[in-house]
């Protein structure tokens, strides 16, 4: 983006390009239109990492100069600390400008009233406000950051007051920044801001569309084998493999651990302290790889890992977004790796239309693959675990895992197996079923198959080139297989509305994507009945596979501009 068509004064300017923030510019462009061009309020979810203070500074910078002389501007934080850090972020960059920046404080100060560019915590404030010594109305430029924050306590109370005393003015140019525009930052924008224009400025979709990823069509069976082959060509470095669901980490942590590697796995209620110490350990080396869902790696520091590996494709789009944010994308050779399974090679679609992005899924070479898969046929039973603890596998199944409780055992999801205690574990806590696993009889993927084509009516690709237990099968059928493969369980993907509604109404919309994305419209998307969930993606995602096949190259997909995306 060219930084002269935004009509910047000219010392302003060279000031924001002796900063060397090139990476922001297509952010700040939408700012400054919207702000000092178009001459609007706007409320915007921006999620930046870091520089998001010169998203406002630079607008603020440039209504000071065109507006003329005894005009004033407030930035509101959530505390002290907050403002310090901000002041010394974009300092060098005001006082280039013209405009140093004056922190206003708990003790009234003479410069209080005159200082054009002004910071201050919501607390302060109020108290300056309601003492007498602070007039909040004489600012004409309002710029509330953190807003997210402001509306759960101990900030709530802070800013409600602070709103008395702010009320929306057509006369004042009003910015409101938060992480999330949802229900309750919304009321807090239209409170404060006289019709904003919502922007959305995510830093992490576009960087995320040139972070270097593969994704591979690899039949359910065959995927422990693809990550053991993956595994050892990589780079040395810390490995998150994320599964959707947490049943799916404990199998997938004893398979590797079958199969000699070290690995533990953390779900949502292990312990923070217990969650850093498995990670100082991967990035020690200590650790071949950490298996972990969702919600069990919240509260990991974002780029941890040098390799993210979707085990599962997650259903949804954000999942995936948040994902790639532990990705370190500086560490040598960082990648994200996809398996589309079987059970989840919808979420492919789902993603996409999130992601705005082909993620360009080919078939899995059989170069990939380990030669050997030591936990293949091994069945594994579920609940018995740790509850959130990570694993401790060093590599050796004995005595690490639950056997059968003997209580009658639990009915598995996808293929209705009554997993009793007629099945008990050996001394390794696994068992080996000798009359196929849930997805190793060729009999009933092949039926499975078979009804989901007729559900669907789309074919994928031969996700089941790779399955073991088809490789004794004639060519024909072989190649019948193949072009029967459909996803044998996926699950719920992200629905999209259609625009119209509100962002971030209460329905759970988020603005990222060709258009609004709503939230799953079950509590469990995983759990619903297959042939249910077929009917559902036949409907949603049906039309945009058979359009779209899914061995297209990668690169950016046409579709909607999304408005004020970044």
């Amino acid at each position: 983006m060219n930084l002269g068509d935004l009509g910047l004064h000219e010392g302003l300017l060279h000031a924001v390009e002796a900063r060397g923030i090139e990476t922001l510019y297509p952010f700040l462009g939408k700012t400054v239109h919207h702000v000092n061009l178009k001459k609007e309020s706007v409320s915007a979810q921006v999620r930046m990492g870091s520089g998001r203070e010169f998203l406002y500074t630079v607008p603020l910078l440039q209504w000071l100069l065109t507006e003329g002389s005894g005009e004033r501007a407030l930035v509101v934080l959530p505390t002290d600390q907050d403002v310090a850090a901000a002041k010394s972020r974009i300092m060098e960059l005001a006082e280039a400008a013209g405009f140093p920046v004056h922190s206003i404080g708990r003790d009234p100060d003479p410069a209080d009233a005159a200082a054009p560019f002004s910071m201050g915590a919501a607390e302060v404030l109020v108290e300056r406000q309601e003492d007498g010594s602070l007039d909040l109305m004489g600012y004409r430029f309002l710029v509330v950051d953190g807003a997210e924050r402001f509306v759960e306590s101990p900030y709530s109370g802070h800013i409600r007051r602070l709103r008395t005393y702010l009320l929306p003015s057509r006369e004042r140019r009003t910015m409101f920044f938060s992480e999330k525009l949802d229900v309750k930052e919304q009321t807090l924008a239209l409170d404060l801001a006289d019709a904003p224009t919502e922007l959305y400025l995510e830093e992490e979709t576009e960087r995320a569309k040139r972070v270097p990823q593969s994704t591979w069509y690899v039949a359910t069976d065959d995927k422990v084998r693809l990550l053991l082959g993956v595994l050892a060509t990589e780079p040395k470095g810390p490995v998150a493999v994320f599964c959707n669901l947490k049943e799916n980490v404990e199998e997938l942590a004893r398979r590797l651990a079958v199969n000699e590697k070290r690995v533990e796995y953390i779900l949502r209620n292990l312990p923070q302290s217990q969650k850093e110490s498995i990670l100082a350990r991967a990035r020690s080396g200590d650790l071949d790889a950490v298996a972990l869902t969702d919600e069990g790696a919240r509260g990991l520091a974002p780029g941890s890992f040098r390799l993210v590996v979707n085990y599962d494709i997650p259903l949804e789009g954000e999942p995936y977004l948040d994902r790639i944010k532990f990705l370190d994308v500086a560490a040598p050779g960082a990648r994200v790796v996809n398996f589309a399974c079987d059970r989840y090679v919808y979420g492919i679609p789902a993603v996409e239309q999130f992601m705005d992005v082909s993620l360009g899924a080919v078939q899995a070479d059989k170069s990939l693959f380990a030669p050997v898969d030591k936990s293949a046929g091994m069945v594994f039973n579920h609940g018995n675990g740790s509850n959130g603890r990570g694993g401790g596998f060093k590599g050796s199944a004995s005595g690490r895992y639950g056997r059968d409780s003997g209580r009658g055992g639990r009915r598995d999801r996808y293929s209705g197996r009554q997993d009793g205690p007629s099945n008990r574990g050996d001394s390794s806590g696994y068992r080996r079923d000798h009359s196929k696993s849930r997805d190793g009889d060729p009999r009933n993927q092949e039926s499975i198959r078979a009804g989901i084509a007729e559900l669907t009516g789309v074919n994928l690709g031969g996700s089941g080139a790779h399955n073991q237990h088809l490789e004794d099968r004639s060519s024909r059928d072989r190649r019948d297989a193949d072009h029967g493969a459909r996803p044998e369980n996926p699950g719920h993907g992200g629905r999209r509305n259609r625009r119209g509604g509100r962002r971030g109404s209460a329905s759970g919309t988020s603005p990222r994507g060709a258009g609004s994305v709503s939230r799953a419209s079950f509590a469990d998307p995983y759990a619903i009945p297959m042939e249910e969930r077929m009917k559902m993606y036949k409907e949603k995602y049906g039309k945009h596979l058979t359009e779209n096949p899914p061995t297209r190259s990668s690169g950016r997909k046409k579709g909607r501009r999304r408005k004020g995306g970044g």
